[in-house]
């Protein structure tokens, strides 16, 4: 078998801000337009939380991760506009034959000063013979 993409312990990661027309568009997508996801005078704008399950997602992406179960906890909502940071640790791996290697990945989100947004975890499985992709990330790599 060859040797999976990742280790146990490599960290994957993000920083960036959301902004107002992807909250939008991502409404718009899965019809959530309650009023704290749409802008109203000064009130900041709250990301979706499964927006920001989405983009947490994309590092898992890059090692082409079939995910069949995920895990979140929404700690504090996140804002458009400020700057996030999300981090994923490839947790657990082992090898499933011709599938490849079942794999453990744990997340978290922090906002501004370090804020707890949302921790995760997810299971699923990296697929044989499949090279890691090209940096496709939205944000910059950390």
């Amino acid at each position: 078998m060859a040797d999976p993409p990742v280790s146990v312990g490599d960290v994957f990661g993000w920083t960036r801000s959301v902004e107002p027309e992807e909250v939008g568009a991502f409404g718009m997508l899965v019809g959530d337009l309650a009023q704290h996801h749409q802008t109203q005078g000064n009130q900041p704008l709250v990301v979706h939380g499964l927006l920001l399950v989405g983009l947490v997602s994309q590092l898992a992406a890059q090692f082409h991760f079939i995910g069949h179960e995920f895990s979140a906890t929404f700690h504090a909502p996140a804002f458009c506009g400020r700057e996030l940071t999300a981090r994923m640790v490839v947790a657990e791996l082992r090898p499933v034959g011709a599938l490849g290697w079942s794999s453990r990945l744990q997340c978290d989100v922090v906002g501004p000063g370090g804020q707890l947004l949302l921790t995760g975890s997810a299971v699923g499985v990296i697929p044989l013979n499949r090279p890691p992709s090209p940096d496709r990330l939205l944000g910059e790599e950390t």
